[in-house]
């Protein structure tokens, strides 16, 4: 909370003073703030409450391009380029999902690979992330990799642990747990294969039609 007391300040001042960049910057800060905060509701309440699914088709197409747009202001604002193997617009693929718990489980993992990236920016020359879904028979494979600082093999089921995270004050230790139990849910799995310094690939797959 107190860095939305920052932000306020900054803001306060900055229309007392008719300053706009203090403006700007207060209100970068807010957000910010505003966006850690949802993140921990959310996912305080989806390890709190035990819901029952609601399935319906999703496009995938649409799907990945609600995601994509999530996060694209901050890959923006980091210099991270965006890779796409996923089906095109006109594309009629679908998957069985409850979207709204769905979705945040692939949020959990995109935003895992951008701070993943951003630890190494400025180290790193070119910081990529590569969305690709493949469409099997049986089941529907989301993959995410990131070119980022990596994870050492020891720590690699560590992340799906309650309150596990590497990033210091700046994680809550819920994103990854959260997406493996939304992953449960649907009936698929989750893995991840990492070298340090390296990449980090998450693979999630999910059955086609629900078990």
């Amino acid at each position: 909370m107190s860095g939305l007391d920052g932000g306020d300040y900054m803001i306060t001042l900055g229309l007392e003073n008719k300053d706009a960049e203090m403006i700007r910057d207060g209100w970068d800060i807010a957000k910010k703030k505003i966006k850690l905060i949802r993140s921990m509701i959310l996912d305080i309440l989806y390890h709190s409450k035990d819901r029952t699914l609601d399935r319906k088709s999703v496009n995938v197409f649409d799907f990945i391009q609600e995601l994509v747009t999530t996060m694209a202001p901050r890959m923006k604002e980091h210099g991270i380029a965006l890779v796409q193997d996923t089906p095109k617009p006109n594309s009629d693929a679908a998957v069985w999902i409850d979207k709204t718990v769905f979705f945040a489980a692939l949020l959990a993992i995109f935003e895992n690979a951008v701070d993943a990236c951003v630890a190494v920016k400025g180290v790193r020359e070119k910081l990529e992330i590569k969305i690709s879904v493949e469409l099997k028979d049986k089941e529907t494979l989301f993959k995410i990799r990131d070119n980022g600082k990596g994870l050492a093999r020891k720590y690699q089921k560590e992340v799906f642990s309650l309150f596990y995270s590497d990033k210091g004050n700046k994680g809550t230790g819920l994103g990854l747990f959260i997406a493996q139990r939304s992953v449960k849910q649907h009936k698929g799995v989750i893995k991840i294969n990492s070298i340090p310094g390296q990449y980090t690939e998450f693979t999630v797959a999910i059955p086609v039609l629900p078990v």
